[in-house]
Formats: structure tokens, sequence, C-alpha cells
């Protein structure tokens, strides 16, 4: 599993939003036996992809699914507070209570 994910990051790494989507549809759902932080660093990598390819509302259910289960660790990444900026930017309409509230958790400003 966690080899799995870290080709998705490689995707993420390499600015391509599509595969890394593909590949990320191919790691198991569940715990399994990846650390939380890996975990949590390929749902960031979710996110991001995403957002990348238009997806605000499955990038911005993916950070509130971190947020409600590792916020502490999530409070205090960059790469969520960068991802929660770029969907901000990108949001057309006006900003959900559930977007705000990530926004506020991370500092993040549009």
């Amino acid at each position: 599993m966690t080899v799995q994910m870290k080709r998705v990051e490689m995707s993420v790494v390499a600015g391509d939003p599509v595969t890394a989507l593909a590949l990320a549809e191919r790691v198991p759902p569940g715990r399994g036996r990846a650390t939380s932080d890996n975990r949590n660093r390929h749902q960031l990598d979710r996110a991001w992809a995403n957002s990348e390819r238009g997806d605000l509302v499955e990038a911005t259910r993916i950070l509130s699914g971190l947020r409600v289960e590792s916020p502490t660790w999530l409070r205090h990444q960059r790469y969520a507070r960068d991802i929660v900026t770029t969907v901000l930017a990108r949001h057309r309409r006006s900003v959900s209570q559930e977007l705000a509230t990530l926004a506020d958790l991370l500092g993040a400003e549009s």
C-alpha cells in the first residue's frame, strides 16, 4: 500500500494530477499497513490532484475528512494550506462553511 501511495506522490511532484488520480484509485481504502502520516499525506495528494483538475468539491471533502481525523496534524501542514488557498482562489461562488472552516484552521487566505 505504501508503494502505491508513493507512486501517487511522485505523480504529484511531477505536476501530473491526471496520473495521480488514476494511481490513487488503485490504493486500497482503509488503514492497511501504512502509517497515519503516509495515509494523511496521500489524502493531501488526492486533494491536490482534485483541485488541479477543477473538482473543488472533492478536494474540500478530502481535506474536511483530514480535519476530522487528524486536526492537529493538518493544522501544521503547509501543503494543506497551499491546497486550500488554491481552492479558495478558484472558487467561483460564495465559500462554503466547510471551506471557510478549513481556511481558518490552516490560516489560508484567498
